[in-house]
């Protein structure tokens, strides 16, 4: 009993020495980068330490894509599975705070390919920039899941209380701001983004959204319908005039290129 004690106090001792003076904090940075870099992305990491059994901190994580910022995660924790570092992978756990709301998730380091989930919880639109990157300003609160595990995933969100701006693509005006509440379901495989549903909901005016994105071109159909006769945001309509195909509904066309 004795020698099986310890000699799990010096696997224990040695499991974390490993982690503690072996692995430096700039060999886990390196990996979070250079995971991002294989997606075209990039990440600014300030304020993090190891701490004890495998966990880590961060003050600030920025994603970043093309120099525009996509995400800001504040109070970052996270956790490494000690058993991975053995087989030369690095899983970790985290959670943080973004935009008043909260996320979760894990992702794989050091494995062949992606290996990513993630969860956001009542996170407010506009202090996301990835939403301004996009063209669409306004507020609101986000929840969603983002899964994705050797290049094929899916991407489920909601967003409530939205009181969004009107945008553009490609020239036509689509009037989002005549809804107040998003849901959408997407499908990724490789580089391609399938729109499995996607609508918007207003107190006279109902919208969905159909299409693929591939190679971050957009080939997307807007489909508006008006619930009711109700005249309330109808001089918009007159905009989309040449979208009309019966009294109160129309169809538009969104081509060209995620704006990042």
């Amino acid at each position: 009993m004795k020698r099986l004690l310890f000699a799990l106090l010096i696997t224990a001792a040695i499991v974390f020495g490993i982690w503690l003076i072996v692995i430096p904090s700039s060999l886990i940075m390196h990996q979070i980068e250079n995971s991002l870099h294989k997606s075209n992305l990039q990440g600014e990491i300030t304020g993090f330490k190891k701490g004890l059994f495998f966990s880590f901190t961060s003050q600030n994580f920025i994603l970043k894509k093309s120099d525009n910022t996509l995400l800001s995660l504040d109070n970052v924790v996270g956790k490494i599975n000690p058993l991975s570092l053995f087989l030369m992978k690095l899983p970790l756990t985290f959670h943080g705070d973004i935009s008043g709301g909260k996320i979760t998730g894990n992702v794989n380091l050091l494995k062949g390919k992606n290996h990513v989930n993630v969860s956001i919880d009542n996170a407010t639109i506009d202090g996301i920039p990835l939403f301004n990157v996009m063209g669409l300003s306004g507020k609101g609160t986000l929840s969603g899941e983002f899964r994705l595990r050797d290049g094929t995933g899916d991407l489920k969100f909601s967003i409530t209380d939205a009181q969004f701006e009107n945008t553009s693509f490609s020239g036509v005006i689509i009037p989002i701001n005549m809804f107040q509440s998003v849901q959408g379901a997407m499908t990724i495989n490789g580089d391609l983004v399938r729109i499995s549903s996607l609508s918007l909901q207003g107190d006279d005016f109902y919208a969905r959204v159909k299409g693929n994105i591939k190679k971050n071109v957009m080939d997307l159909t807007f489909e508006l319908m008006q619930n009711s006769s109700s005249t309330d945001k109808a001089s918009l309509l007159f905009l989309l005039e040449n979208y009309k195909v019966s009294p109160g509904y129309y169809v538009i066309p969104i081509r060209g290129n995620v704006p990042f």
